[in-house]
């Protein structure tokens, strides 16, 4: 059986159509994200969701989804903004029984009737201990949403509030959070440009110059000193030799009176007079050296 061109066309063209549908939806499931904190104005087709915790203490969370299709729902809001969530065993997402990890499995809750009331998401939860939903436009102020997460279309450009409601009838709390609007998103701070640092000039090392020796003064000729001619003194008159020269004229004529007749005394005397002369240059000698 041969199949016409035709039918080859069309069948080419469902398959591009199914390839096209299963593209799409994955296009815009990747483009969708979301980031904690506010939205701005520069975030692109975006819900600010509010998680306020209320009777079971923390503070409440702000988050941001971005990249929202037209006709996203609260429960797309959530997933975009990587809000872990949990729905009951018996309704699924249509009813939230867990959102942020709140409550735990193993957290009690004083409620009314049950003050240790545990959520175990195995049934819808009672009215005294549950998550309220709530929307808002940005500026304006909270109004409970009857609907389910699943089923209602968010606000672009608007807020998604939950708020859990402990004793406070089935409406439930508004969040404490106001929905301001969006403000514009901080300026990024300029980097400062990286200015060139200048380039160290080579500090040219110092060369070891050798310290000049210090050369000797020329030495003070001494004088080489002249001799000088000691002269004597003159002896000064020696008394003893004056004294031994009378002396001896007396003994001389003393030995010549009484010894007129006999030489002996004579040569005697005169040997005596000749001792006394050399004694008395003896004596005066050592007195010139002295």
């Amino acid at each position: 059986m041969r199949i016409s061109k035709s039918a080859r066309r069309l069948s080419a063209m469902a398959a591009a159509i199914a390839l096209l549908g299963v593209w799409l939806p994955t296009t815009q499931a990747e483009a969708a994200g979301g980031h904690s904190g506010y939205c701005t104005t520069a975030d692109k087709n975006a819900v600010t969701i509010v998680v306020d915790f209320q009777g079971l203490g923390g503070k409440a969370k702000i988050y941001c989804a971005t990249g929202l299709k037209s006709g996203a729902t609260g429960i797309d809001a959530l997933r975009a903004a990587k809000v872990s969530i949990k729905g009951t065993a018996t309704e699924g997402l249509a009813f939230l029984c867990r959102i942020a990890g709140r409550p735990k499995a193993s957290e009690k809750i004083d409620m009314n009737g049950d003050p240790e009331y545990q959520e175990k998401c195995a049934d819808t939860p009672p009215g005294d201990a549950y998550w309220s939903y709530w929307e808002a436009d940005a500026g304006g102020s909270w109004s409970y949403n009857p609907k389910g997460a699943q089923s209602h279309k968010v606000k672009i450009g608007g807020y998604e509030g939950w708020s859990f409601a402990i004793n406070t009838g089935n409406q439930g709390k508004a969040p404490s959070v106001s929905p301001a609007k969006y403000k514009d998103p901080p300026k990024a701070k300029a980097k400062p440009k990286a200015t060139k640092k200048p380039t160290p000039k080579a500090t040219p090392t110092k060369t070891a110059t050798a310290t000049p020796s210090a050369t000797p003064s020329p030495e003070a000729e001494i004088p080489t000193p002249t001799p000088t001619e000691l002269v004597e003194p003159e002896p000064a008159p020696d008394d003893t030799a004056d004294s031994y020269s009378l002396g001896d004229e007396q003994a001389v004529n003393s030995y010549t009176s009484d010894d007129s007749g006999d030489p002996t005394g004579v040569i005697i005397a005169v040997a005596s007079i000749a001792v006394l002369i050399t004694a008395a240059s003896v004596v005066a000698l050592r007195r010139r050296r002295k």
